[in-house]
C-alpha cells in the first residue's frame, strides 16, 4: 500500500467503526477527515464526535537499510468530543447521560478506544505496519456553561510501501463433486475500494493469466460458488477487484490465484 492508498483506507476503517455487537457507528457522516484544516474549521463544520487525519513527515526506510520501497510514513491525528454537563468538564472526559452503545454522551476516553481499535486494524494484510503510537494531553475549549469541547492529539507511525497494492483472494479450493465443482475462497477483507471476486474458467490445465482470458464463472462479494461446467478438464482463476475512481466499476485487479485440472467425466 503506498501513502494515498494508506490514508485512504485510514479514513475508510476510521469512518465505519462500529460500537460493540452494534451497527451504530462511532462517527457521523462526513466526521473523519484526512484534511490539512485547522481544529478550529472543524469545530465550525463537523458533528462530534469527529477526527482529522493529517499527512506527517515521510521517511525513506531509515531503520531496514535497504529494504526495498519500504517508508516510514508519520500520521497526526486530532480527535474532539463535546459532552454537555459538568461544570468542570468530566463528562466529556469520562462520559455522561450516554446513551448505550451510541456516541451520544462518551467522553473523549470513551470515544478513543474505537478510534484506536481501528487504527490498529491496519496490518500484514494491507501491507501496513503500525509502529509506535504517542498520546498528547486533552486540551479543553468552553463552548457554553457547562458544556465544553474536548481534544486529543495523536501521534503514530506507519510502515508503507512505494507500490500499489490489490489483495487477492486467500485459501482458493476447487472441489469435484459433479456433475458440478465447489468453489471456495476467502475474501481479501473490507477496503476502501474493493468490489469483490471475479472467478475465471479455462478449459485445460492451464489457468487463466489475467481477468480478460477464459470465461467467466462468477463475480461478487461471496465466498463460495458452484459451477457445472460439463465433461472435461477444467482450470480456474480468482481474482480480486478494485475500484479506484470510485465510478462502481472494477478497474484494478489482484494477481491471479490459480486452481487447476479438475476432472468431471
Amino acid at each position: 500500500m503506498n501513502d494515498l492508498q494508506f490514508f485512504q483506507q485510514l479514513e475508510f476503517i476510521t469512518a465505519n467503526a462500529l460500537w460493540p455487537d452494534t451497527n451504530h457507528r462511532v462517527f457521523p457522516t462526513g466526521s473523519v477527515l484526512v484534511t490539512a484544516a485547522l481544529e478550529e474549521k472543524a469545530l465550525q463544520l463537523l458533528r462530534h464526535p469527529w477526527v482529522l487525519f493529517r499527512v506527517g513527515t515521510c521517511d525513506g526506510d531509515p531503520e531496514h537499510g535497504q529494504e526495498g520501497g519500504l517508508v516510514k510514513q508519520v500520521v497526526e491525528a486530532v480527535l474532539a468530543v463535546r459532552v454537555p454537563g459538568h461544570a468542570l468538564a468530566r463528562g466529556a472526559i469520562m462520559g455522561a447521560n450516554r446513551q448505550v452503545n451510541t456516541s451520544k454522551g462518551a467522553g473523549i476516553l470513551v470515544v478513543q478506544v474505537p478510534l484506536l481499535k481501528a487504527i490498529r486494524q491496519l496490518g500484514p494484510q494491507h501491507g501496513i505496519d503500525i509502529g509506535s503510537f504517542f498520546k498528547g494531553a486533552v486540551a479543553i475549549k468552553k463552548i457554553k456553561d457547562r458544556e465544553y469541547e474536548l481534544q486529543r492529539g495523536y501521534r503514530f507511525e506507519a510502515w508503507t510501501s512505494e507500490d500499489e497494492i490489490y489483495p487477492g483472494p486467500t485459501g482458493f479450493t476447487a472441489t469435484v463433486a459433479a456433475p458440478n465443482i465447489s468453489l471456495a475462497w476467502t475474501s481479501p477483507g473490507a477496503r476502501f475500494d474493493y468490489i469483490g471476486v471475479h472467478v475465471r474458467r479455462l478449459s485445460g490445465v492451464t489457468p487463466p493469466a489475467h481477468i480478460g482470458e477464459g470465461t467467466s464463472v462468477y463475480q461478487g462479494v461471496l465466498t463460495a460458488h458452484s459451477d457445472a461446467p460439463g465433461s472435461g478438464t477444467w482450470s480456474y482463476s480468482i481474482f480480486g477487484e478494485y475500484d479506484v475512481d470510485a465510478d462502481a466499476v472494477a478497474d484494478r485487479y489482484s494477481t491471479p490465484v490459480a486452481q487447476t485440472r479438475k476432472v468431471i467425466p
